[in-house]
């Protein structure tokens, strides 16, 4: 009996080890000295003895189920956090049903259950923003990294020579570069991208190729047609910094979609045109080649662009590995552009804003002429700090000033002197003596006594003549009933842009219903005056105009 009983023990035992259903898997690692104690039990004829032991072993098995298996080899010592969760939890037909390793955590490194949960702040850890702009624009690279910097090293090498080159982009992109970094983080674009001014043109706005390409981002005239920069004898889009870095980026991110969302045929595009390096990658697919940039059969020009690019920002990002002193320039916006509504004379806005003329057309390189465009447009750029400053005196002369009068000089007082007396007129293509003097109401005889000069005298282009004062109150005059009657009827600015306007430096969190309510005013108006949407996302450190405060009314 005794050798049956041990025999079924055995069997028992052993279809516990191997064994698929539930008991198997329960049993799988209890001690044969159970197994045998329970056999015994079925041939016990007393109901409460039997029950008495049953309960015991249901008791002992339930401490045992977690005992390690008897292997040949060295088990090791499991964790004690671990082993104290195993052994409180709590044994249900759940935990029975789950996997082997949920039933031996001894065995397990971490169970499935209990996995830590994601943490935002783990995820995309809050990093301060940079105060110098060369690092917000080196911590946004993303082509940079993906380049074999070997295919550029050579150009590195060259810029190394030319540190004085440095130095002269810092001193060039200062007042600039923080709104055209700040419009291509907006649109999502490698800020690689904000090093292209340098290599097109020093971050010089002034700068003209021979092939009559002009400003920052050296625009074609045909080209900046295209992408809505105005052209004529007053003002050019390509050199307003503004409206340029608009430009330059939508053209980018369009060449960006037709080739194929590729950045560097975008760039490589940017230089040559879409055309050359469509066939270029044409040229390659027939030929079986790759057509990535490096492997293009490119225009001499424009096999130099990139590297030229990719090695600035090399050294930008590591500027002590390589040697180059770079000027820091601070993280936070200088410019602010604003619409003065009507033809203004520069002169008379430089003095408003409390700004050197120099400055002034430094900031403004678009106007052409002293003085804006009849027709507009009436866009100014100035210095953060001085926005406010020139609405203020704005302002006052607008109060003095009759109805539809422009703002078109800057003496605001009658003087004797040679100056008060003499405007300059700078001497443009198919001008002559005759036409001058029609132009500015007056005679060639007044033009050859005030420039001592004969009627005869060829006139050289970009040379200056001086026009008679009374040449200026005629044009005064007759720009009141002609520029003011058109301004009247095209004219889309508010009314309240002509008064002291408010400037607010946008900080962290505020949304327009907060700024709206800490000036009293609406989102509408604020959208109306800013040209936005209630939509528009604000960026902390941006400006916005705020309505000038209403009067207190007298009782």
């Amino acid at each position: 009996m005794a050798e049956n009983v041990s025999k079924q023990a055995h069997s028992s035992y052993t279809q516990c080890e191997v064994g698929e259903n539930i008991h198997g898997r329960f049993f799988a690692s209890v001690p044969i000295e159970i197994m045998l104690l329970i056999n015994v039990m079925r041939f016990i004829s007393s109901p409460s003895l039997f029950l008495a032991l049953l309960l015991s072993t249901l008791l002992l098995t339930g401490g045992c189920s977690y005992f390690p298996k008897k292997t040949n080899q060295a088990v090791q010592a499991p964790d004690l956090a671990e082993t104290k969760s195993a052994l409180f939890k709590p044994l249900t037909e759940e935990n029975i049903l789950l996997s082997d390793k949920t039933l031996t955590p001894l065995d397990a490194q971490q169970s499935p259950l209990e996995e830590p949960l994601p943490s935002p702040l783990l995820d995309k850890p809050l990093i301060p923003s940079p105060e110098n702009l060369w690092q917000r624009i080196s911590s946004g690279y993303t082509l940079l990294q993906q380049q074999d910097k070997t295919k550029f090293a050579s150009t590195v090498k060259n810029y190394r020579k030319y540190r004085r080159y440095f130095s002269d982009i810092s001193k060039n992109a200062a007042p600039y570069l923080h709104h055209i970094v700040e419009s291509i983080e907006d649109r999502g674009m490698p800020l690689e991208i904000a090093m292209l001014p340098a290599v097109e043109s020093a971050f010089r706005p002034y700068a003209r190729s021979p092939y009559r390409a002009e400003g920052l981002w050296q625009f074609m005239p045909g080209t900046g047609r295209m992408f809505g920069l105005e052209q004529n004898r007053w003002y050019d889009g390509r050199r307003d910094v503004m409206a340029a870095t608009d430009a330059a980026l939508d053209y980018l991110q369009t060449l960006y979609q037709n080739l194929d969302n590729n950045w560097l045929h975008a760039i490589a595009a940017y230089n040559c045109g879409e055309g050359n390096v469509r066939r270029a990658i044409k040229k390659n697919l027939k030929q079986g080649k790759p057509i990535d940039y490096w492997s293009l059969d490119l225009p001499k020009e424009t096999k130099a662009y990139i590297p030229k690019l990719m090695a600035l920002s090399e050294i930008i990002a590591k500027p002590n590995d390589y040697g180059i002193a770079l000027e820091d320039i601070p993280n936070q916006p200088y410019l602010h552009e604003i619409n003065v509504g009507e033809q203004m004379d520069l002169k008379l806005a430089a003095k408003l804003a409390g700004i050197p003329l120099k400055e002034l057309k430094h900031l403004n390189p678009a106007f052409k002429r002293n003085v804006m465009a009849p027709k507009g447009p009436f866009n100014l750029v100035l210095p953060i700090d001085k926005v406010q400053g020139f609405q203020t005196r704005l302002a006052k002369i607008d109060n003095k000033m009759p109805n539809g009068q422009p703002k078109f000089t800057a003496d605001t007082s009658s003087s004797s002197n040679s100056s008060s007396s003499r405007r300059k007129y700078t001497i443009r293509s198919g001008d002559n003596l005759w036409l001058i003097a029609r132009r500015h109401n007056t005679t060639v005889k007044k033009l050859c006594k005030l420039n001592r000069i004969s009627s005869k005298k060829r006139l050289r282009i970009g040379t200056t003549l001086f026009i008679p004062a009374s040449a200026r109150t005629t044009k005064v005059a007759s720009a009141k009933t002609k520029p003011a009657a058109s301004s009247a009827s095209t004219k889309t600015v508010l009314p309240v842009k002509h008064q002291s306007n408010r400037v607010h430096i946008i900080r962290t969190g505020e949304v327009l219903g907060s700024i709206a309510k800490q000036y009293k005013t609406t989102v509408e108006l604020l959208c109306e005056l800013n040209g936005i949407t209630p939509k528009t996302v604000l960026r902390a450190g941006k400006t916005l105009l705020i309505p000038p405060e209403k009067p207190a009314q007298k009782i």
